[in-house]
């Protein structure tokens, strides 16, 4: 009768035969303790249990209805507290070691028993599965011999040790016989060595990959750059990673000692709804606040999950990065684009350098100032007190330093201002030195302003506590900034040198024109009386016109001057202009005659007057006529046509001329052009005028043209001033 119990001698298994001795079905017995039919058999059938051998304890066991019978149970213990085999022999004539044979053939566990040549005496049937071959051929015969591979193993010293020393021991290793993961125990006895073997590969390779485990998130843990806390939800921390320790300047000690509430800013209004998301969710991805061991603060992106761990209480893991630098590379990349606008806004040197520094400030840093090298000494500044006026100041605190970075071209950057480098950057001189230091400067970057290979100054840019530090990637910023700023300084000073050129070229004109009028007026005078005493005479004649051409020519100059500005003055009054087209007609008609062409003109009837200024709008189209009298063949035509259009009115000029070509189109009204397919001489200033005539009544003036067939100037003036004209009639 064969019972397999546990170590609290708890029945496991129960053979037929005992479950029929004891009167029960044998799932009733699975769970009932063994004593419940051994009385006071307990004590030394738990130390037999315990033993490292099998045994034999004489026992009483309790069969059914009751009846008592004496016997004996042979124990072989399964190792590692797993319980043992118990053999209830009530039947007389079975040899002990019969019945401790059958006992061991049920076991699930390999046994083998060697004498002392190393011979196998007895292998039970689990053995015989492991080894795949039959017991009998194995009994008698030698270990060695029959697993040579065994040889020099660390299997065989230990049974060699065990034999020599006589004390038992156990290991675990791969088996040279089976390739796999094996749990031997030897024990050895009076003749030679029995031992218990079992396969544990799989148990092997769970508790592998367990450790594997445990030690790649222990390097995960250790070794990861994102910090890492295992806290508790109400707020202590168990453990921190290095990253951790580094992000927060605080030992691992430390963290654990002050948890949650020392290293999170608990004032951060986001820090309550993450722990409400955590806590309704079971995770939480935030930004929040946290706080270095020297009580700086920092932003930080923070994941945390809750969970339960393998005894069932609640802990969350909590993973967080410092983003500053991202949150800098943002700023930065906003800044550059939000400088554009700013510098973009004004051609005006002061007014763009105001704004680039009241931009900066305080948005970029705490103060900032722009010195140029060939302007006033603190050509703009900006500091985060409005109080500041720094451009007041001749001092020049950080001048030594200034002219340094001019000098040589190198961007500086101080992380941290100290009073030596005060005083070097003043110069050492004492109201440079004192105005250094009223204004507290922490750490400051200093850019030169360069454009087209030349250094134009310096931007300076610092704080003035220690919340923020300029760094390597804040010096890769105002080296962005100091670029752009140097363009627009650049782009302003080339228009100031054009406004003061074309300042300079209209005061010449002017000039010239008032001194010419002057002796062309007394040529005209004398031409007249040559002509008077004389009679009238082909040279009088010849220089009159070149006295009237030389005076268009000069009114010329002064007119387009006059466009250019933008304020030409027009006398506006009600206008008819069909009868001012009429006028045109009849002033270039000769002229068009003589060069056989056609001029014609036709305007609708009826047509309202127009509020114009007509001596700027008659030389407007005087100037369209005269051209295309001057680049219309003999034959050709010229016509005028206007039309009446929805709150405008269009007067064309059209000619059968030999065209403009199409790269010279963008610049016929350009001053100064004339077409190099046909030039006749001229000033080039006739279509300048005529366009800034057009804008300056609100209209405008286009032309359309093709080679061999002619050209149309197309002339659009609003109808809407004759609202004011009816007005001032009235």
């Amino acid at each position: 009768m064969i019972a397999i119990v546990d170590r609290e001698l708890r029945i496991s298994r129960a053979s037929e035969s005992l479950t029929w001795a004891l009167a029960g079905p044998r799932e009733s017995l699975v769970g009932t303790s063994i004593e419940r039919f051994l009385p006071g058999a307990g004590p030394a059938l738990r130390e037999a249990v315990r033993a490292a051998s099998p045994s034999r304890v004489p026992v009483s066991l309790v069969v059914s209805q009751g009846a008592t019978l004496a016997t004996t149970i042979e124990i072989v213990p399964l190792g590692e507290g797993r319980g043992a085999v118990l053999a209830v022999e009530p039947v007389t004539g079975l040899a002990a070691e019969e019945r401790l044979a059958v006992v061991l053939d049920h076991v699930s566990d390999g046994f083998a028993v060697f004498d002392r040549e190393w011979r196998y005496v007895f292998l039970n049937r689990a053995a015989e599965r492991f080894y795949g071959r039959p017991r009998g051929e194995m009994l008698g015969r030698v270990l060695w011999e029959l697993f040579p591979r065994a040889l020099g193993t660390e299997l065989e010293r230990s049974m060699r040790e065990v034999e020599r020393t006589r004390t038992a021991a156990e290991l675990e290793i791969v088996s040279p016989q089976f390739g796999r993961w094996m749990q031997y125990r030897l024990v050895p006895y009076e003749d030679g060595l029995a031992f218990f073997f079992r396969d544990v590969d799989e148990e092997h390779r769970v508790r592998e990959a367990l450790r594997e485990s445990e030690e790649r998130h222990r390097g995960m843990f250790q070794h990861s750059l994102t910090g890492w806390l295992l806290t508790t939800p109400d707020g202590p921390v168990l453990a921190a990673n290095p990253a951790a320790c580094r992000m927060l300047g605080r030992t691992e000690e430390e963290i654990v000692r002050i948890g949650r509430a020392g290293i999170v800013d608990t004032n951060d209004p986001r820090l309550a709804p993450a722990l409400e998301h955590r806590r309704r969710h079971g995770w939480v991805i935030a930004e929040i606040t946290m706080v270095r061991g020297d009580g700086t603060r920092f932003p930080a992106l923070v994941s945390s999950t809750l969970y339960r761990d393998a005894k069932g209480q609640e802990r969350t893991t909590l993973t967080f990065y410092d983003v500053t630098e991202r949150r800098h590379a943002e700023e930065a990349l906003a800044c550059l684009a939000d400088i554009g606008p700013v510098l973009g806004a004004s051609l005006d040197l002061k007014t763009t350098l105001d704004r680039f520094v009241h931009f900066l400030v305080p948005r970029i840093a705490d103060l900032c100032a722009i010195e140029l090298g060939d302007e006033l000494h603190g050509a703009a500044a900006a500091h985060r007190d409005p109080s500041r006026d720094l451009t007041r100041s001749r001092a020049r605190p950080f001048g030594a330093a200034i002219d340094e970075v001019m000098r040589e071209r190198r961007a500086r950057l101080v992380e941290r201002v100290d009073d030596a480098w005060l005083f070097a950057a003043s110069g050492g001189r004492p109201a440079a030195l004192a105005e250094a230091r009223a204004l507290g400067p922490t750490s400051l970057a200093l850019v030169p302003l360069v454009a087209r290979d030349r250094a134009m100054g310096v931007l300076l840019m610092a704080y003035v506590d220690d919340a923020r530090r300029f760094d390597a990637s804040s010096l890769v910023l105002a080296r962005a900034l100091a670029e752009r700023a140097a363009l627009a300084i650049d782009a302003a000073r080339q228009h100031r040198a054009a406004l003061d050129a074309k300042r300079l070229r209209d005061d010449v004109l002017v000039f010239v024109a008032h001194d010419l009028r002057t002796p062309l007026q007394a040529i005209a005078m004398s031409a007249g009386m040559l002509s008077t005493q004389q009679g009238s005479s082909l040279a009088a004649d010849v220089i009159r016109r070149s006295i009237q051409h030389a005076n268009q020519l000069v009114e010329d100059l002064l007119t387009v001057a006059i466009v250019e500005s933008g304020t030409i003055p027009l006398e506006r009054r009600s206008t008819s202009l069909a009868a001012l087209i009429g006028e045109l007609v009849e002033l270039h008609r000769p002229l068009a005659d003589a060069r056989g062409l056609a001029l014609e003109a036709h305007v609708p009837e009826p047509l309202e007057p127009l509020w114009i200024d007509p001596h700027r709008v008659k030389q407007l189209l005087s100037n369209l006529v005269a051209n295309a009298v001057k680049f219309t063949g003999e034959g050709g035509r010229i016509d005028i046509h206007v039309r009446v259009l929805p709150g405008t009115v269009e007067v064309q000029v059209h000619d059968t001329g030999c065209g403009i070509a199409p790269e010279e189109l963008p610049h016929v009204f350009d001053r100064f052009w004339q077409s190099a397919r046909a030039r006749r001489g001229g000033a080039g200033l006739g279509l300048a005028i005529a366009h800034g005539i057009a804008e300056a009544h609100g209209g405008s003036l286009e032309v359309h043209s093709v080679v061999g067939q002619g050209t149309t100037f197309r002339l659009v003036l609003p109808r809407a001033a004759q609202a004011e004209a009816s007005a001032a009639a009235r």
